[in-house]
């Protein structure tokens, strides 16, 4: 087994990855419970994504122009040392509004993600993109284990609100630091062919940034436009269900915040444990199989979610979603970067995120809002799941996960008859 990609930007990446994952891992399972405690309702916690999506939505199509014409590593570690200071929002908020302007400030500031993406496609070899990626996750996982049960155990210790307060001032303290050592130590990976950004150059910036858009999504192969209607139906039913897996399972099942801390745990034991058989399976197994095979692993766990009464059952239903996510988010990324040319990476990720396709569960992904996979075309349909999500919760808690059932079924019809294994035309 070569290990030999992990050096240069991919280790850096992965390293600092981890010590983002750690304090993130703590923090956010809980957001929504931040949300309801400062006065907020569930509507409001649709709202309070949906500010965070409605700014990468303006700022992505830039993003990605600037990504490719001014390089990765300057977009990286600003837009890192700008996001951390957003967290002094989350810190010293006294009310669910001060919370929602720190998100949407967040999203305004989120242009290295396209940034992130296009370096880690840049600098792993072609040949074992699929294990690369599944090790730059399950590293990052692993060093987190324990950070869920960690937030848990806070937030029923000291209550939501004052626990909530110290693991944002960690988040803001751990972004700092990675961002000045990703600042220090990544290398750039393309030939930077701007001439740098002026006040006077700025308009036409502008202009070609988001023309531009719609020039990659002509360029697209038909291969990716599925794979991207995919993505579009995971991300509005994540978005609509994703913030209230904590509440129904604290609500309604009857979970201690410890418990779903312990969920958590399990979920990253799964993804770290996997991680590797997974890559290794990527790179040698079709990658349209894989996201047939883990789609469709998903739908009993989630239906069942609604009838689950016991912390037994639902960690039985974490093993299984965090299982199919394990071989789901490494074979997408790898199928996205293996169909878009070095050049292009850094507008088509800006346009459809880095090719993440994950299920939310109990302790998995429960943000529902965007991340790190997020791309321009995504964000309307995280926006509309994130709007009419509370709504649904509001008037039906389990007519959420029935709607979730419903766009996973459909996704694996979609990989069915439409998606096919990509040819390797990126370097």
């Amino acid at each position: 087994m070569n290990f030999e990609f992990m050096k240069g930007n991919v280790l850096v990446l992965t390293l600092t990855r981890a010590i983002q994952m750690f304090s993130m891992r703590m923090t956010m399972p809980f957001f929504s419970l931040f949300i309801i405690a400062l006065g907020g309702e569930a509507t409001d916690i649709g709202y309070v994504r949906t500010l965070r999506t409605l700014a990468a939505l303006l700022i992505f199509p830039l993003a990605g122009y600037i990504t490719d014409r001014q390089g990765r590593v300057k977009v990286i570690a600003l837009s890192g040392f700008m996001s951390a200071l957003t967290f002094l929002f989350f810190v010293f908020a006294t009310d669910w509004t001060h919370v929602a302007l720190g998100t949407f400030l967040q999203g305004l500031v989120m242009v290295h993600l396209p940034a992130l993406g296009a370096i880690m496609a840049d600098s792993l070899p072609p040949r074992q993109r699929g294990i690369g990626f599944a090790l730059s996750m399950a590293i990052p996982t692993t060093f987190s284990i324990f950070s869920p049960y960690i937030g848990g155990y806070v937030v029923d210790r000291f209550g939501v609100v004052t626990a909530m307060r110290w693991l944002f001032a960690s988040m803001l303290v751990l972004r700092l630091f990675s961002s000045a050592v990703r600042f220090k130590f990544l290398e750039e990976t393309v030939d930077i062919s701007g001439s740098g950004i002026s006040l006077s150059s700025i308009s036409q910036i502008m202009r070609e940034a988001y023309g531009g858009v719609i020039g990659s999504l002509r360029w697209m192969p038909r291969n990716l436009w599925f794979l991207t209607v995919i993505m579009m139906l995971t991300s509005v039913s994540n978005a609509m269900v994703g913030p209230f897996w904590i509440l129904y399972g604290l609500d309604v099942i009857g979970l201690s915040a410890t418990q779903w801390g312990l969920l958590g745990l399990a979920a990253a034991v799964t993804s770290s444990v996997l991680g590797v058989p997974a890559g290794l399976v990527v790179d040698r197994v079709s990658k349209r199989l894989i996201l047939i095979v883990g789609l469709a692993a998903t739908l009993i766990p989630v239906w069942f979610f609604i009838y689950a009464r016991s912390f037994w059952e639902v960690l039985a239903l974490t093993l299984v979603i965090s299982a199919a996510n394990a071989f789901l988010m490494p074979a997408c990324q790898t199928i996205v970067a293996e169909s878009v040319p070095r050049e292009l990476r850094g507008r088509i990720m800006s346009a459809i995120g880095r090719g993440v396709i994950m299920v939310t569960g109990p302790g998995v992904g429960g943000g529902g809002g965007g991340g790190p996979g997020m791309g321009f075309v995504l964000t309307v349909p995280i926006i509309v799941g994130s709007l009419v999500g509370g709504y649904i919760y509001s008037a039906s808690p389990t007519f959420s996960w029935i709607l979730l059932t419903g766009a996973l079924a459909l996704c694996v019809a979609i990989s069915v008859v439409f998606v096919r294994d990509p040819q390797k035309i990126g370097s």
